[in-house]
């Protein structure tokens, strides 16, 4: 079945006022269509051209790209678009995407799409040659990500400049534009995530950021031991949610590193009951 998907929509030329009918691009899957991915590079995937007389059309459209070898999904939102309903338009499109693709073949990395706010963005990205993101906005992203209170106090643990004054600051700045931006449900999302920033974290957190900050396996070691009294039980389970997180970020050597750690948690936990 194919994954790339197109939508028929009507048009009326702004040159010649005859109307006339073109499919737009929604779902480009990577593997299947090399002549999207070249209409994405060069910027033309939703600029269609006038039966008639020739004239060029921007459409503004959504479009998820996916991409097996890589195992990535990016979503670029239609413009002018609140922050609800862009998300409202990436789920179906991703849920229709996943739709099509095998049971077998279904990957954790398809719950998750990047987002840019772009098309521009979006061919960069594919070209590799988006400029880097900054440690505050991949905490960023990593914060918006997680879902429960233990994984967002997870996500500070990984991302120690969420525990800067001068990054909270930052953040309740970006809750304010939100909000003046007229996109309340990120905005309170986000302040919820802020607040539980502020508070302190658990003793298991507390435990597993020790760990991470150690400056070596010699030194984690010492501390797994010489703490072993303050394991919960629950730390093998927020280190493999840490290491999925990682993993849809393709941060693929922070991940390891983080179920290396299980591990070490784990062996732990065994020698100590």
């Amino acid at each position: 079945m194919e994954r790339s998907f197109a939508q028929p929509i009507d048009l009326t030329c702004v040159a010649c006022g005859q109307p006339f009918s073109s499919d737009i691009w929604l779902i480009v899957d990577a593997e299947e269509r090399s002549d999207l991915m070249a209409r994405i590079a060069d910027e033309s995937i939703h600029v269609v051209n006038c039966p008639h007389c020739g004239t060029p059309h921007l459409v503004e459209a959504p479009l998820l790209v996916h991409d097996s070898a890589a195992q990535t999904l990016i979503f670029s939102p239609q413009e002018h678009r609140t922050t609800a309903e862009s998300q409202e338009a990436a789920q179906q499109l991703g849920q229709f995407l996943i739709s099509r693709i095998p049971v077998a073949e279904r990957q954790p990395y398809l719950a998750t799409a990047q987002v840019v706010s772009s098309k521009e963005e979006l061919r960069r990205v594919l070209a590799g040659t988006a400029v880097e993101e900054d440690e505050l906005s991949l905490a960023l992203r990593a914060l918006m990500e997680a879902q429960s209170a233990d994984n967002i106090r997870a996500v500070a643990a990984t991302h120690a400049i969420l525990g800067t004054q001068d990054a909270l600051d930052q953040l309740d700045a970006y809750v304010t534009q939100l909000r003046q931006d007229h996109h309340p449900e990120t905005a309170e999302a986000l302040a919820q995530r802020v607040k539980l920033l502020r508070e302190r974290p658990s003793p298991a957190l507390q435990l597993i950021q020790a760990l991470l900050e150690a400056a070596s396996p010699e030194e984690r070691q010492h501390i797994l031991q010489d703490r072993a009294q303050e394991l919960t039980g629950n730390e093998p389970a927020v280190l493999e949610a840490l290491a999925e997180q990682a993993q849809r970020q393709q941060l693929d050597a922070i991940a390891s590193d983080l179920r290396v750690l299980r591990t070490e948690v784990l062996r732990q936990l065994e020698q100590s009951s």
